[in-house]
């Protein structure tokens, strides 16, 4: 096999499940441009689910405590990661999604520059505001507080770029993270990983969970979850409202992509 897989990640460390779990199931995927390469294999069960939850859970505890500047200086640690293993995620995304390595080498660069973009426009909308004089001897304050646990779902199409600019905008505001990426680029995820981990992240602030879809909807369900974040399909989006409509204490994010009308003159 092309690539070796670490299993799933939280409280700090790579972990496989164990070999004795009723439900362990082996997960595949082949190269799309040559089907008869296997890429990698991984076990998933759902017995991590509440492990990963406990652990997203004491992430939050300790992080929500951190300054804003201090949470900034762990994602320039992980910009650092990130554009050091640049050739290394564009191989992963090409090998596992199909793209040209040219195409896949910009979805990787634009994980560093992500990390510009979520520092310097994102931070200015969740800073304090002071509003002096809003009435006789009254200043008014604007806080932002995060919310909680978040589960970020990765789509096939960007399965680092698109998921990257969620989770790191979900740190930066104080939440810890849970992230499912695609079943068809799981290594591309495991490598986002390695890299917030060389980061030296605190143990629970980013998980990352194995599985088909069926494990992000389990962790949809969980009341502890506080946000949910995914772009891709609208076939997903609508799974995701059905199954999280009636929980009002959920932030529900979802981005399906547009087909607008276009009046092209030529």
């Amino acid at each position: 096999m092309r690539f070796q897989m670490k299993g799933d990640y939280y409280n700090g460390a790579f972990q496989l499940p164990s070999s004795t779990v009723s439900d362990l199931k082996l997960i595949e995927r082949f190269c799309p441009g040559n089907t008869e390469e296997k890429l990698w294999q991984v076990p998933t069960s759902h017995s991590v689910l509440d492990p990963i939850k406990d652990s997203a859970i004491e992430g939050y505890k300790s992080w929500k405590k951190l300054s804003y500047d201090q949470r900034a200086n762990y994602l320039v640690k992980y910009r650092e990661a990130v554009t050091r293993r640049k050739e290394e995620i564009a191989e992963a995304i090409a090998w596992e999604v199909g793209k040209p390595l040219w195409e896949a080498r910009t979805e990787a660069g634009a994980l560093a520059a992500k990390v510009n973009v979520t520092l310097g426009d994102s931070l200015k909308r969740i800073e304090d505001k002071l509003y002096p004089d809003i009435m006789a001897n009254t200043q008014g304050l604007v806080t932002n507080r995060p919310i909680g646990p978040c589960l970020v779902i990765g789509p096939f199409n960007f399965p680092c770029h698109l998921a990257n600019g969620q989770i790191l905008s979900a740190l930066l505001a104080g939440n810890s993270v849970i992230f499912k990426p695609t079943g068809r680029a799981l290594y591309c995820g495991q490598l986002m990983l390695e890299c917030f981990d060389e980061a030296g992240f605190p143990p629970g602030v980013i998980n990352l969970i194995n599985g088909r879809g069926n494990v992000a909807t389990e962790l949809m369900k969980e009341k502890e979850i506080k946000g949910i974040f995914f772009t891709g399909s609208t076939g997903v989006g609508r799974h995701i409202m059905q199954t999280t409509h009636g929980d009002f204490n959920k932030m529900v994010a979802l981005e399906m992509g547009g087909k607008n009308c276009s009046i092209v003159h030529s």
